[in-house]
């Protein structure tokens, strides 16, 4: 009804298009902090169409105009059309998988470059980059210091962090609902404690769904979370290929262009264990393609992790390269998974089996920082099959 009435009335009392488009804007702020719904999405549509067919002319429509297409995820067309608006540029190019663009063109957006600097793993640059005080660290700098492999220490410096500790392994034992408190949640999910936390939390978290296996709630709620689209969505095409059912599994594992590298928690499922999948179903070569388009296309994705990973795989570095990565917190559990799948493919059942068991025996926190049922049903039931006569 607003849309209709704003409509009308541009046409036939254009000297209200200012305040007509001050009421769009609203709305718009309003519509934006909703979940990303399909009828969310296809009403932040209809508002952008009705701005671009009668408030163009305003000129404070342009800045939720963006945000609009960065909601529709829209990503070439917020740099196309609103240059100017050099925040949400920021936000466009690193869903199009190019925080190395946000650091070197906009130099001004020290929030954007701040976080496309961690973004990318690239934790040595901060100093210069973002101007931070002489003598920044960031070895130790508390929310950085973790990734780089000094959990120990930053548990040690922070005894109060509960990221810090969890981080570190250092659980606190109590399952005491806390409201709204992620660390708690974290700390159950990681003890295997899950079911402890209130309904009411568990059906917005998707870590919690995943890891209390409740997956068609997860998947539902991917819609509405498009950046964890992908995760829940694996897993069900990991359970579809061990069934033998790899045209399903192959449907789960589509992810829309769009998305491309908007996903977290899709590795190293999307490196590693997907590709293997396809290697395993008779699809030559899977493994070595996946890792390739790894290394030429996600050089800075999810903090190099990935592209380490793919390197490795590939050959090109060596276990003290891939240890040596910027964001080393989870390395060993890569490399264990990694080393897994190289020995299966050559056919070396021993060390495969070696190697998964390895990993399955390193304690969650080492792993990831929340429960993975993708690689933990994918190595399970590799060992399994490689135990069998």
């Amino acid at each position: 009804a607003l849309i209709a009435a704003i409509d009308r009335l541009a046409t036939d009392r254009p000297r209200l298009t200012h305040r007509l488009g001050d009421l769009w804007c609203s709305a718009m702020e309003a519509l934006l902090a909703r979940p990303a719904t399909l009828a969310n999405r296809a009403l932040v549509g209809s508002y952008l169409e009705l701005c671009d067919r009668r408030l163009s002319a305003h000129s404070g429509t342009a800045i939720n105009a963006a945000r609009g297409l960065l909601f529709m995820e829209r990503w070439q067309e917020v740099l196309d059309r609103f240059p100017q608006q050099r925040q949400q540029c920021c936000a466009a190019e690193v869903a199009l998988g190019r925080p190395d663009v946000v650091i070197d063109r906009y130099p001004d957006r020290h929030a954007p470059m701040y976080d496309a600097l961690i973004a990318s793993g690239r934790y040595d640059e901060l100093a210069t980059r973002c101007r931070l005080d002489e003598g920044y660290d960031p070895r130790r700098d508390r929310e950085i210091m973790g990734q780089m492999g000094l959990t120990a220490l930053a548990a040690q410096l922070h005894p109060w962090d509960i990221t810090r500790q969890l981080d570190a392994g250092n659980f606190q034992q109590s399952t005491t609902p806390r409201p709204n408190d992620w660390g708690w949640r974290r700390e159950m999910l990681l003890t295997g404690r899950a079911d402890v936390i209130p309904e009411h939390e568990v059906a917005t978290d998707i870590a919690v769904l995943m890891a209390l296996g409740r997956i068609d709630d997860a998947v539902a709620l991917g819609e509405r979370q498009p950046h964890l689209y992908a995760w829940p969505r694996y897993l069900l095409g990991l359970r579809a290929a061990i069934a033998g059912d790899m045209p399903a599994a192959r449907r789960w594992f589509v992810v829309p262009p769009e998305r491309t590298f908007t996903q977290r928690r899709c590795e190293p499922a999307r490196t590693l264990i997907l590709p293997w999948l396809r290697e395993l179903a008779g699809e030559r070569g899977a493994l070595t393609a996946a890792c390739s388009d790894t290394r030429d296309n996600r050089r800075w994705f999810d903090r190099q992790r990935p592209w380490h990973l793919a390197r490795y795989l590939l050959g090109e570095i060596d276990e003290a390269g891939l240890r040596a990565q910027p964001y080393c917190q989870y390395a060993e559990a890569d490399l264990l998974l990694a080393q897994a799948v190289l020995a299966e493919r050559r056919g070396d059942r021993a060390a495969a089996s070696a190697s998964y068991r390895a990993w399955a025996d390193l304690p969650r926190w080492r792993r990831d920082d929340v429960v993975e049922p993708v690689s933990e049903e994918f190595v399970a039931w590799r060992l399994a099959k490689l135990a069998a006569p």
